[in-house]
């Protein structure tokens, strides 16, 4: 059988290592989180293949920044994950996401919902797809231009998600990626390669308000690539600094 094809399964991430991470991580979101803290709602990501524990890591960030997080099913975003939500992360960008499920997302972010929408290296993955959609309905302009291979190494974060919460370095490890571009009052790219622009973040104007994040290439946070701009990112979200210092 094909791995990118398991189900899930009972367990939830399909291994006893997936799942005793995940729960350790779990434990590290609860106990840091104090009350009243951010609650961030994160769309698993091993259910495509259990190598692939994003979630995992945006577990280990909530914990690091004192948030409340916790792992939902796909099935959430059929409508179960609004409650209590501040911030929505959703990990993979190659699990399907049909746009029913993307219109959701939208109608969160015009309520001022922050999210994070993994992206990856083909410009028809349905992630991809979503977030020009999703950016272009809350007043950016934006298209995807070029799907470029190998590793795009240094890959330059800049602007202020590069200095949010602590300084992230350049990225050293990013696999495949596809490039974008876009404007527009509160439209910030962030990370580049060559010229070319593989991360963004925007900022919707009011009355939406939301605030959508993306980078083309899950590897950095499977690999733990930077723990830096992952805390950068998810606290930027959280906390709308993003906005702020844009």
């Amino acid at each position: 059988m094909n791995p990118r094809r398991v189900r899930r399964t009972a367990a939830f991430l399909g291994t006893a290592v997936g799942t005793a991470a995940l729960l350790a991580a779990a434990a590290l979101a609860g106990g840091a989180a104090g009350a009243g803290a951010m609650r961030v709602t994160i769309i698993e990501s091993q259910s495509l293949m259990a190598a692939h524990d994003m979630d995992v890591a945006w577990m280990e960030t909530a914990g690091r920044l004192g948030y409340a997080a916790h792992v939902v099913g796909q099935d959430a975003l059929d409508g179960g994950f609004v409650a209590g939500t501040d911030v929505l992360v959703v990990a993979s960008g190659e699990i399907d996401l049909p746009a029913a499920r993307a219109d959701r997302i939208l109608a969160f972010l015009r309520r001022g919902g922050r999210v994070y929408l993994q992206g990856e290296y083909l410009k028809r993955f349905t992630t991809n797809v979503a977030f020009a959609r999703l950016a272009r309905a809350l007043g950016a302009t934006f298209a995807w231009t070029d799907e470029t291979s190998g590793d795009l190494k240094p890959m330059d974060v800049v602007g202020p998600i590069a200095s949010l919460r602590r300084p992230a370095a350049p990225l050293d490890y990013f696999w495949y990626g596809v490039a974008g571009e876009g404007s527009g009052s509160g439209f910030l790219p962030f990370l580049r390669h060559e010229g070319r622009w593989y991360g963004f973040a925007y900022c919707a104007p009011p009355p939406a308000g939301g605030v959508l994040v993306t980078t083309t290439d899950k590897d950095w946070i499977q690999r733990r690539t930077s723990a830096a701009l992952m805390d950068n990112i998810l606290f930027g979200l959280a906390e709308r600094r993003l906005c702020q210092a844009s």
